[in-house]
């Protein structure tokens, strides 16, 4: 990413469903539900996006932990363009 921190179609279709999960269900979803929600072919690309979206500072997560994710302030003031 650069360093305006804009992000890639993927990501925001990420950092938006992962806001709207756990908004619904309270928890975060499973890397085989954020795969399928996304319309990805591998579990991979979830991952990958994940660890660009934590880097960035829009979501935490918590190694070792199933579903341990949160979004953090910026994450929850991101503007989401329209996909």
């Amino acid at each position: 990413m650069n360093n305006q921190t804009e992000m890639s179609a993927s990501q925001t279709r990420l950092l938006r469903y992962l806001r709207e999960h756990i908004s619904e269900h309270g928890f975060a979803p499973s890397i085989d539900e954020m795969t399928a929600a996304c319309e990805w072919k591998s579990k991979s690309s979830a991952s990958t996006f994940l660890d660009q979206l934590c880097d960035e500072g829009f979501i935490n997560r918590f190694p070792g932990k199933s579903r341990a994710i949160t979004i953090t302030r910026k994450g929850k003031a991101a503007k989401l363009p329209a996909l």
